[in-house]
């Protein structure tokens, strides 16, 4: 895969993000958007660098990760569907 074709679907994949955010930031409270919005992006790329780029965290840093997908979990709601708080 040529080095152009990478470029590509990487803009393409910056351009649905960017659209996606501009939509919810008018939709959806802002102090709700923005920390879900950016925590979603760090754990997420700390998750692709762990299956993707084979690093190794300790146990410590798997609990914080964990922490923060339920921090971002509560925030946004979900667990209410499931658990009646």
């Amino acid at each position: 895969m040529s080095i152009l074709c990478i470029g590509i679907v990487v803009d393409i994949g910056t351009v649905i993000n960017h659209r996606v955010n501009i939509y919810l930031s008018g939709d959806m409270e802002i102090i709700i958007f923005f920390p879900i919005a950016n925590g979603a992006s760090i754990i997420l790329c700390t998750v692709i660098s762990a299956l993707v780029f084979k690093e190794k965290y300790s146990a410590k840093q798997y609990a914080e990760l964990g922490i923060g997908i339920m921090a971002i979990l509560l925030l946004s709601d979900v667990i209410s569907n499931f658990i009646k708080l």
